[in-house]
């Protein structure tokens, strides 16, 4: 998560669909951390859409690039906890 924050850009394909809305280290588990992502209405989020954290080698900020999907999988339509 290094270089991620509040208001990092979300994309799909390359092209900004959403950003960081929060981040919290569980009271739980100090080793996992929940991340809390706006992004458009229009984006074709699918349930094999994968959230991966992408860093810049050179600014060192990161981004979650939106990968994974396959044309044929279902839309996304609700999302379970955790």
């Amino acid at each position: 998560l290094i270089g991620l924050q509040v208001n990092s850009n979300v994309t799909m394909k390359g092209i900004k669909v959403g950003s960081v809305e929060s981040l919290q280290v569980s009271p739980k588990n100090i080793e996992q951390v929940t991340v809390q992502i706006k992004i458009a209405d229009n984006t074709p989020v699918k349930i094999d859409t994968r959230a991966v954290i992408e860093r810049n080698l050179l600014t060192g900020l990161a981004t979650i690039e939106l990968s994974g999907s396959s044309q044929e999988s279902e839309r996304l339509t609700s999302v379970l906890a955790g």
